[in-house]
């Protein structure tokens, strides 16, 4: 194996001195071309995938990750500025247990770990804050984890409890948030995070909560869901929806038949905000229905006096009366009915609906029609009258209500559009200029590297020919005629002389008169050499 080895090692050794200076560097920039390309594809795909960690971290929090990682050996990458902490992809999980069962992270302030150590000896008052600490704590996490949140602090007061009720105070409580820059909240996200901390706290009422942005602004204002200012917001948003609505459906249904940018729609909506409770009941005198019905008879008998009573005929019962005689056997009855009657009725009530339409307005400008020389030409009336009647019935027309609708043919000033057309296909233009002279200039740079490359390796090859011969393609132009004397046989026969390159005239002429010369001094060896051509031939 050595003297194999040895021989391998001696045969490119003998190849490395027949290179040229060209022929050499070419060789070494391409092993360390090729050497370095394969280390990156090795480095590459050996490379371990980092996962995310943990996110939105504070800097306390990061710091101590951090430190943990480089005590543990593990490699890690820092991304948001230092906020977000990855790690390889086979040790996330296990990583996230691992801290998870330290604490950490512990987030911006404190949260109910404060009491996972027993402290002997602290007073109720004392206990009573951390529990008020941690409650701000943690509806602080948890606020901060909403998308647009950076941060947040939360305040709460709790009054202390009096003997008389009149004398008690509310809690109240204050947020402070930093948003992501760009970020909006919403009302509904505002009165989220009101409602979710109103929850969090007993005796907490959600409007007692008051919310700022890390600028000052209030924005728990006119976010109360049952006070008026919130309702005037939704009676705007709910008008401004209407309108959109009503303009959206017009325009796309009159460019489809007119073409794009061809109309202008402009609606106006009046919507009716009252809220409206009306309670009837109504009696109907002709459906009377007994409910009841009470009877009571009375009857009495007996022998009278001899005279009558003063007044007896006042007191005889109208409903039955029999007359008695002096002497004689007297008798009474009486009966009583007693009805209670039902009259029907009904009760409605009726509530009226927030937001009703209670007229619209609509202005639409479609644009003129041009012949084939540009002029404009205006359309007929009937067809202005189609459009007309065709927009009346996508928006609902009614004449009770006082609708109105408006169509007008008009010149649409088309300057700004074509000058923003124009700006465009000049951008568009210049887009592909550059990239057509990027790409012209990539493959020129590649023919011409080529090019060089190929003229290298041509000029190696004449700079390894001319080494040991006096007339060679590189010196041929310097040899003078006195110096063809000098020139042997062995000279011309060596195989550093590139024949094959000797195309002039002046090299040519040279060539005849040396071997002329050496044809003349030694024939017998000419013989010899014209006997070997043709033998290998």
């Amino acid at each position: 194996m050595k003297p194999n080895l040895t021989l391998y090692i001696g045969y490119i050794r003998e190849l490395w001195k027949k290179l040229g200076i060209n022929q050499r560097i070419s060789l070494v920039l391409m092993f360390l071309i090729s050497a370095g390309v394969f280390i990156g594809v090795l480095f590459w795909a050996h490379r371990p995938e980092y996962a995310l960690l943990f996110a939105r971290l504070e800097q306390t929090d990061a710091s101590e990750i951090v430190e943990k990682l480089r005590d543990m050996k593990v490699p890690y990458q820092l991304k948001a500025g230092g906020r977000s902490v990855y790690v390889p992809t086979d040790q996330v999980y296990e990583l996230r247990l691992e801290f998870a069962g330290e604490g950490i992270p512990q987030g911006k302030g404190i949260g109910f770990e404060i009491f996972d150590r027993t402290n002997f000896g602290i007073t109720d008052f004392v206990q009573k804050m951390n529990y008020l600490r941690a409650v701000q704590g943690e509806i602080a996490r948890t606020i901060s984890n909403l998308e647009e949140v950076v941060s947040a602090r939360v305040h709460i007061v709790i009054p202390h409890e009096e003997l008389f009720t009149e004398n008690e105070k509310v809690a109240t409580a204050s947020i402070a948030l930093t948003i992501k820059s760009g970020a909006v909240l919403d009302k509904e996200q505002i009165n989220g995070i009101r409602y979710l901390t109103a929850c969090a706290v007993e005796g907490l009422d959600y409007k007692n909560i008051t919310m700022i942005d890390q600028y000052g602004n209030i924005l728990s204002k006119n976010s109360d869901p049952d006070g008026n200012n919130l309702l005037s917001s939704n009676q705007l948003d709910l008008q401004k929806n209407v309108e959109s609505y009503f303009s959206t459906k017009v325009q796309s249904m009159l460019e489809a038949v007119l073409g794009m940018n061809s109309a202008i729609v402009r609606v106006n909506a009046d919507l009716n905000f009252e809220q409206i409770e009306v309670t009837e009941e109504n009696f109907d005198p002709e459906s009377a229905v007994v409910r009841t019905e009470h009877i009571s008879s009375e009857k009495s008998s007996g022998k009278s006096g001899l005279g009558g009573v003063v007044g007896a005929a006042a007191n005889i019962d109208k409903k039955s009366n029999v007359e008695a005689q002096p002497g004689e056997e007297n008798q009474h009855q009486s009966e009583t009915i007693k009805n209670t009657y039902e009259i029907d009725h009904k009760v409605q009530k009726i509530v009226q609906n927030v937001g009703d339409v209670t007229k619209l307005s609509a202005a639409i400008f479609i644009r003129k029609l041009t012949d084939a020389q540009g002029k404009y030409i205006e359309r007929q009336a009937n067809e202005m009258t189609r459009i007309e009647d065709i927009i009346k019935s996508a928006i609902g027309f009614s004449a009770d209500r006082g609708d109105r609708v408006v169509v007008k043919e008009i010149v649409f000033n088309d300057d700004e559009i074509n000058v923003q057309e124009k700006k465009l296909q000049e951008s568009q233009k210049w887009t592909y200029i550059m990239t057509a002279l990027r790409t012209v200039a990539i493959v020129i740079l590649i023919i011409t590297v080529l090019i060089i490359f190929k003229n290298l390796i041509k000029k190696s090859r004449l700079d390894e020919g001319s080494g040991g011969g006096l007339i060679a393609a590189g010196s041929i132009d310097n040899v003078k005629e006195d110096e063809i004397e000098n020139i042997t046989l062995d000279d011309l026969t060596s195989s550093q002389m590139p024949l094959s390159e000797l195309e002039n005239r002046k090299k040519a002429s040279l060539y005849q008169q040396a071997i002329s010369k050496i044809a003349t001094e030694q024939p017998d060896n000419i013989v010899q050499i014209l006997k070997s051509w043709l033998t290998e031939k």
